[in-house]
């Protein structure tokens, strides 16, 4: 027998031995796979009873990742990284409290132009040929939609008082986060002492992917809004802030919120302007200014971290949201967008990273 077919005793102590027949082996797949579906019915019921206290953690860790790069630039500059955080989140909370106070303003003052554009939507569904002369009673579906301004009031009252809790809520998990984050590389090196390099040297790679992920899609974010709220501003739209901050929220929908914040200015253009050229207009501009910044800018600064498949993308947001709401639909993206990372930064787990992928 050659050299090459010959085992030595060591390599034969560790080849793998099957004791197992193949009916046993077969039945212990079957309990592996069905363990691995009661775990993931059990998370999933965790997950649904304790949704909020977890979204505000979400948030609050995603939070983490946007502000760290800020606070690395600050330490670069010798200043104690506790005064960057703390800094940086009395900047946070600072800018909460203006466009929150702003926004409100704006929304009070879309609320008092309600009736004037429930008139001018009456006026110009008659003037439509088909709809205006039919036998379909247009009055009935406008006192349907006949909002008393005090329940307006009651109803924003009460939704700011919500935003307002869930604001501290994410807030106080965001200083503990922030407290936590500096010990842990130190807790994975005692905990373990072996293995506490390797898994720093892979953490490492996949924190900086996160934090360039949230970085470009809060800037992004950012910018759409600024730019989207100075062509609604030149062109005279009522509340324009309003519906500035309303692209900057919807746009952490991927795709789908960007294109959902084009309806409402639109909609108050055509209501409101004395023009129907100068509402197209209006709308054509912040059609291309989305083009810009998500087709063009946020796809090619983001990576692959973004490049997930759309079916995938879509179902994981159809997911969410009927999951947990709203929040669910705004932390779809950034969640499968982690997944993503963490796969492709291991080379077991690459190939589901590459089944996410558009390509």
């Amino acid at each position: 027998m050659s050299a090459e077919h010959t085992l030595s005793p060591v390599d034969a102590d560790l080849q793998p031995v099957s004791t197992l027949s193949p009916p046993h082996r077969r039945a212990e797949r079957t309990t592996a796979i069905c363990l691995c579906l009661l775990t993931g019915i059990a998370v999933i019921a965790v997950m649904a009873f304790l949704g909020p206290v977890i979204i505000p953690v979400l948030i609050a860790v995603f939070l983490y990742f946007v502000i760290r790069p800020l606070a690395d630039f600050l330490h670069r500059w010798h200043i104690p990284r506790w005064l960057s955080y703390l800094s940086l989140m009395a900047l946070l909370v600072g800018c909460i409290w203006l466009i929150s106070q702003l926004v409100y303003r704006d929304a009070e003052n879309f609320m008092k132009q309600l009736p004037k554009m429930q008139k001018r939507a009456e006026t110009l569904w008659k003037q439509i040929p088909v709809l205006g002369q039919s036998a379909f009673d247009s009055n009935a579906i406008f006192e349907k939609f006949n909002v008393q301004l005090s329940d307006v009031y009651q109803q924003l009252f009460g939704t700011a008082w919500k935003f307002a809790e869930s604001v501290l809520m994410v807030l106080f998990y965001l200083i503990f986060v922030l407290i936590d984050a500096e010990r842990v590389p130190d807790r994975l090196q005692r905990a373990f002492p072996k293995q506490g390099a390797r898994l720093l040297e892979a953490s490492g790679p996949i924190s900086d992917s996160i934090s360039s992920y949230m970085k470009v899609k809060a800037l992004i974010g950012a910018g759409m809004a600024v730019t989207s709220a100075i062509i609604m501003a030149s062109f005279g739209l009522s509340s324009w802030l309003l519906w500035a901050f309303l692209t900057f929220l919807l746009n952490y929908i991927t795709y789908i919120g960007s294109l959902i914040a084009l309806g409402p200015p639109v909609l108050i253009a055509l209501l409101t302007f004395q023009s129907w050229e100068a509402a197209v207009a209006l709308g054509v501009l912040l059609g291309v200014n989305r083009f810009v910044w998500i087709d063009f800018l946020e796809i090619r600064y983001s990576g692959q971290q973004l490049r997930i498949n759309n079916v995938l993308l879509l179902f994981s947001i159809i997911f969410w949201g009927w999951f947990w709401g709203v929040p669910g639909m705004v932390l779809a993206v950034p969640m499968l967008s982690t997944l993503k990372i963490i796969l492709a930064h291991f080379e077991r787990t690459r190939p589901w990273a590459i089944l996410m992928s558009e390509e």
